[in-house]
C-alpha cells in the first residue's frame, strides 16, 4: 500500500510540473545577442601581396596538429634537401626528435660541427624488411645540419658509397628517401616531447 501513494503522488506531480503555463513557454522577454554589423568587401578592394615562394613563407603552426607544418621545406633538386625556418638550437632537436620517432638509427651526433651519424635503409615495398633498431650498425649516412641566413638547412652524404656507379645510384636515392622520410617526420608526424 505504501508503494501504491508513492506512485500517486509521483504521478500528480509529475502532471503539475508538465502544465501549459504561457510563462514557461514564450521567449519573447529572454536577452538576446546584439546584431553586428558586418562589412563585406569584395576581393578588388583587398589589398594584395606578392605571393611568397615556398622557401621564404613565415611559418605557422596549427594548434591541436602534430609536426612543423610551414616551418619545413622539401627542396627538390640536385642535391635534395629539406630547410628548417627555425633557430639553430631548436631545429638540432627537432631533427634528432623527428630521427627518433622515424626509427632511423643515431649512431652518432656532433652538434657543434652539425652532423648526425644514421643508419638508414629505404622502406620495402611490400614491408618484408623493417628496421630494428635495435641491431648495431655502422653508420651509412651523415646528415649535415647548416645555418643559411633564418633557415637551417638539411643535407644528405652517404658514408664510404663505393666506387661502382650502381652504388652511387643507390645511395643517391636512399639519400633521397632519408630526406623525405625526414621532411614527412618534421612536417606532419612530430611529437614535442
Amino acid at each position: 500500500m505504501p508503494m501504491l501513494i508513492k506512485v500517486l503522488l509521483m504521478t500528480v506531480w509529475l502532471v503539475a510540473c508538465g502544465g501549459k503555463d504561457a510563462r514557461y513557454r514564450d521567449t519573447e522577454l529572454l536577452e538576446r545577442p546584439p546584431v553586428l554589423a558586418v562589412e563585406k568587401s569584395t576581393v578588388d578592394e583587398a589589398p594584395t601581396e606578392p605571393e611568397a615562394s615556398p622557401e621564404h613563407k613565415k611559418p605557422h603552426k596549427k594548434k591541436g596538429k602534430e609536426g612543423l607544418g610551414d616551418a619545413v621545406v622539401l627542396v627538390e633538386g640536385k642535391p635534395m634537401l629539406v630547410k628548417l625556418e627555425l633557430p639553430y638550437d631548436k631545429a638540432w632537436r627537432s631533427i634528432g626528435l623527428a630521427l627518433e620517432q622515424s626509427e632511423i638509427k643515431i649512431t652518432d651526433h656532433n652538434q657543434k660541427r652539425g652532423l648526425y651519424y644514421v643508419y638508414y635503409t629505404a622502406k620495402s615495398i611490400f614491408g618484408l624488411f623493417s628496421r630494428n633498431k635495435d641491431e648495431h650498425h655502422e653508420a651509412n649516412f651523415m646528415l649535415a645540419v647548416q645555418q643559411d641566413g633564418d633557415w637551417v638547412k638539411i643535407t644528405a652524404i652517404a658514408v664510404n658509397p663505393g666506387d661502382d656507379s650502381d652504388n652511387d645510384k643507390n645511395a643517391t636515392s636512399d639519400k633521397d628517401a632519408l630526406l623525405l622520410d625526414l621532411y614527412e617526420a618534421l612536417h606532419d608526424h612530430l611529437k614535442e616531447e
